[in-house]
């Protein structure tokens, strides 16, 4: 169990610095090849956010339960990029998080 934590702790990392890097190429304008490509990668995102699993057992930590874990730092970041989408781009935006 240990071992499936630490490379799900490396993986969240990566993926939260790779969505870190996305924020900060779309922070003041959006590429347009971001803007183009919004049903490439939209639902990636969509599915992180959306997911039920069995993951916060796996990074809870006992007597520590306000520890934010790898996956909601991953989640905080996802929300950072959409929300520049959902600013800047509603109506193209709309589709994917229309509930």
């Amino acid at each position: 169990a240990m071992h499936n934590k630490q490379n799900l702790t490396l993986l969240y990392e990566a993926l939260t610095l790779m969505t870190e890097i996305f924020y900060s190429l779309n922070w003041y304008t959006i590429p347009e090849h971001f803007e183009d490509n919004m049903k490439v990668w939209m639902p990636a995102f969509r599915s992180f956010l959306s997911t039920k699993d069995n993951l916060g057992a796996i990074f809870a930590e006992p007597g520590n339960d306000d520890m934010e874990t790898p996956r909601e730092k991953l989640r905080c970041a996802i929300v950072s990029c959409i929300s520049i989408y959902a600013e800047k781009y509603e109506e193209e935006f709309q589709p994917y998080f229309a509930t």
